[in-house]
């Protein structure tokens, strides 16, 4: 294995580690408040990419392809950027998407599922008693857990996410995640992954990760992670149940309903936030859209743009549509949601043909989760650990049937 894998590999083990230096200019406060999502920020993980990026480069040349690819898409970011209202912040989110798609490029060339269940399985290991910890204690655990991002936590602390239960409030466990709901996207679309690298349940490892990565999403109170989790789980029973079919069959058809009645039916207990909150920042998205639809009001500038419509009275609410494709299209415009769209579709595209004994079945259970709960939430498009895990798949997607074939890893 070369230089630059073993160094993206120990990357991938800590794509949840939080250790950042922020950066406050002034175009990051908004009504002179710092906003992190408009932050520049260097993440520890941000300097490992750069590193194992440098390294490869030494070596090797990225291909003519995709070096075009990267500069028609920043020619339109850059043209975006410059007709923001606050260019900065929107020049800053271009390079980050720069920097996943080049992950996301490296990925495709040089890793494989099987490389990837090592440092995977000690990601979900740390984070899920981390999380559990965080949880049972109802507070963080501070000391030296905060040079790998934990953040002071409390229960009673004002802006920390809490669930009611039997009348009382409890701490949702963030791990080293900005939020809980982040905390349990990443560990679902990394359980996927590491099922398949070790080819479902192969490795002694599998059982007890799967249940430390369940119990973890559980307590962390994100339903709608919890929802795609059981309709997954369900499917895959379906499909490879070893008991008689359709006994068994009929069993599952009522469960899959309720989960989508839970899912569709009530979307107040499914997002476990103020359902008016949502919908009014759909609403400013919507605004955006109708305004400016071609480009979109900026990069980034979704949250610049948010105080023009607060009414008299509203509690500030200083968060971005927790919809990615509201999001894409409120600050590209209908042109970047397309972009986006033709990325999603021809990876599915490559998914379908790739040989059924790949691993294209996880990948694109990966796909679908996040695809679904950016339905709901924003977190693919805004935080770092997600926006790692999301480029980690895409670049899975694009890799070469013989890099994720097979991926089999034995005890």
């Amino acid at each position: 294995m070369k230089l630059h894998q073993s160094l993206f590999l120990i990357l991938v083990a800590l794509f949840p580690v939080q250790l950042a230096y922020h950066f406050w200019p002034d175009n990051s406060l908004v009504l002179g408040l710092r906003v992190d999502y408009l932050s520049p920020a260097l993440y520890l993980t941000d300097l490992l990419l750069a590193l194992t990026l440098l390294l490869y480069l030494a070596q090797n040349r990225p291909s003519v392809s995709f070096l075009s690819l990267v500069a028609v898409l920043s020619l339109f970011l850059a043209v975006v950027s410059f007709q923001s209202q606050n260019q900065a912040v929107s020049f800053y989110k271009q390079i980050k998407i720069t920097e996943l798609l080049l992950l996301g490029f490296y990925v495709s060339r040089h890793i494989s599922l099987k490389q990837l269940f090592y440092p995977l399985s000690a990601a979900l290991f740390y984070s899920s008693l981390l999380a559990l910890s965080q949880f049972f204690s109802q507070s963080s655990l501070g000391g030296l857990l905060w040079w790998l991002g934990e953040r002071p936590l409390s229960v009673g602390q004002p802006g920390v996410a809490k669930v009611s239960l039997f009348g009382e409030l409890f701490l949702r466990p963030y791990a080293t995640f900005p939020h809980p709901n982040s905390l349990a996207g990443f560990m679902l679309v990394s359980l996927i992954l590491v099922l398949a690298a070790s080819r479902n349940f192969r490795h002694r490892l599998v059982v007890p990760l799967v249940l430390l990565a369940i119990t973890t999403i559980l307590f962390s109170f994100s339903r709608s992670v919890f929802v795609i989790g059981l309709i997954l789980s369900l499917y895959w029973l379906w499909k490879n149940t070893p008991f008689p079919r359709y006994p068994f069959r009929l069993l599952l058809i009522p469960t899959a309903a309720l989960s989508f009645l839970l899912l569709f039916a009530n979307l107040r207990f499914l997002v476990g936030e103020s359902l008016s909150q949502r919908l009014f920042l759909n609403d400013v998205a919507l605004n955006l859209i109708a305004s400016h639809p071609l480009l979109g009001v900026g990069l980034n500038n979704f949250l610049t743009q948010l105080p023009d419509f607060w009414q008299p009275g509203q509690v500030f609410l200083l968060q971005p549509v927790h919809n990615i494709y509201l999001l894409i299209a409120a600050e590209t415009g209908l042109s970047g949601l397309l972009l986006f769209s033709s990325l999603i579709y021809y990876s599915a595209r490559n998914l379908f043909r790739r040989p059924r004994q790949s691993a294209s079945p996880y990948l694109a259970a990966a796909l679908v989760v996040i695809l679904f709960t950016g339905l709901i939430d924003h977190y693919w498009f805004t935080l770092q650990q997600n926006q790692f895990l999301f480029a980690l798949v895409l670049g899975l997607i694009w890799a070469p049937p013989s890099a994720s074939k097979n991926a089999k890893i034995t005890s």
